[in-house]
């Protein structure tokens, strides 16, 4: 029993951490939309116009990155709230 306690105790450790890294991942993606919205008014200038293009496709580049990570973190955390699901009903039914 106490072998269970140690891997829910892991598991919910794991799960913090994967919470702090997607809240971290979020933010940069609300950050880099706020840049792709700043680059999008800064195109309306003619003045710096290509300039702004060149930096909304960076930004564009950055979002998709975020998006891939965010999709990766989101997907671990399926699998630990899974599995700390399953060692649960597992204490439950060794109870």
């Amino acid at each position: 029993m106490t072998g269970q306690t140690e891997k829910f105790d892991d598991l919910l450790r794991l799960r913090t951490a994967v919470v702090q890294e997607l809240s971290a991942v979020f933010a940069e993606h609300h950050r880099l939309l706020q840049v792709a919205s700043a680059a999008e008014f800064k195109s309306l200038d003619e003045a710096t116009c290509s300039e702004a293009e060149k930096e909304k496709e960076a930004v564009a580049t950055k979002i998709e990155c975020n998006a891939a990570a965010s999709e990766k973190l989101t997907a671990e955390l399926d699998r630990i709230d899974r599995e700390l699901e399953r060692n649960d009903l597992e204490g439950e039914v060794n109870d």
